[in-house]
């Protein structure tokens, strides 16, 4: 690896630099005595949309003002395009994401009004509001006294599909119990109050934070079982993973939680002391520092954007 400014990006942000990095930096950096070497991490090494807009944005750079380099987690297509076109690459274990220790939460006692559960995500039909929905109506023919809460709001165009899932909602005869907070800002908050954390994606998601937020704040998490969800969720110790797209079985973790209120509260607080484990941010930061010394060692501080 060649000496210089290191700048280090995941491939979810590739889209966003690719003008910077192909175009206007090449012209603030012209006269530089050593290229800006752009570290890039991709955890599946798949030829998804983000590794093929990594892959377009590291084809394009202009190599006498950038020198890049790939960490992958897994050999894959994308490992061999690399090779194919001569990009330095590393294969190293990559870690997960973290989040920042939050206190302990107070141990919160079941509303009069009846037990919470929510989901939080942008409105969009790969998060899976729809399916959650269907999952609701499951859950309310059995405790009536039920409250649900979909977080979160319609972005990117999508506002066709929140009036699609409004309707279900009308549909389903859940009007009075389903609660469409729309976008918020006091996340943390909302989710200190539910009873259950809910993640309902269609699609497998790379990571899935809202979950480890969830776990941290000692919440029991019914999830679907796709992409890095599994690797986060212990499937019935610290909640209940369930088949995407599937309302049934989603229905009928939540139901297991809301009839075993003991089960559920150890749940949570294992969801929690596996978050303090193995998802802070402080050792997230502490692996990505040890993964930096493999390739260039004796550069302690590194920054990343």
């Amino acid at each position: 690896m060649q000496n210089g400014t290191l700048v280090s990006m995941t491939n979810s942000m590739a889209g966003g630099l690719n003008a910077a990095l192909v175009s206007e930096l090449p012209t603030e950096r012209a006269g530089e005595a050593s290229p800006l070497t752009v570290v890039c991490f991709d955890h599946t090494a798949l030829m998804s949309g983000g590794e093929i807009a990594l892959l377009h944005l590291l084809l394009h750079l202009d190599t006498a003002c950038f020198h890049p380099v790939v960490v992958l987690g897994a050999e894959g297509p994308l490992h061999a395009r690399l090779t194919e076109a001569g990009i330095e690459t590393h294969l190293l274990l990559l870690d997960h994401d973290g989040i920042p220790a939050s206190p302990e939460p107070p141990t919160a006692a079941r509303s009069a009004s009846g037990p919470s559960i929510g989901l939080v995500g942008r409105l969009s039909a790969w998060k899976g509001q729809h399916i959650f929905l269907e999952a609701a109506a499951l859950v309310h023919k059995r405790f009536p006294r039920a409250r649900f809460q979909i977080i979160g709001s319609a972005m990117f165009g999508e506002e066709a599909y929140e009036a699609e899932i409004r309707q279900l909602c009308v549909t389903l005869g859940l009007e009075e119990c389903v609660e469409f907070t729309g976008f918020r800002t006091d996340v943390p908050a909302l989710i200190a109050q539910l009873d259950i954390l809910v993640h309902a994606s269609t699609t497998g998601e790379p990571f899935g934070q809202v979950v480890v937020e969830g776990m941290m704040a000692g919440k029991p998490v019914v999830a679907t079982d796709g992409g890095g969800v599994p690797e986060i969720v212990e499937d019935g110790v610290t909640g209940w993973l369930a088949p995407m797209g599937e309302s049934a079985p989603m229905a009928e973790a939540i139901l297991r939680l809301l009839e075993d209120p003991e089960e559920a509260a150890a749940m949570g607080a294992a969801g929690r002391q596996r978050v303090l484990e193995h998802f802070t941010i402080e050792l997230t930061a502490r692996r990505v520092q040890e993964v930096y010394e493999q390739f260039w060692p004796g550069h302690g501080a590194v920054a990343s954007p």
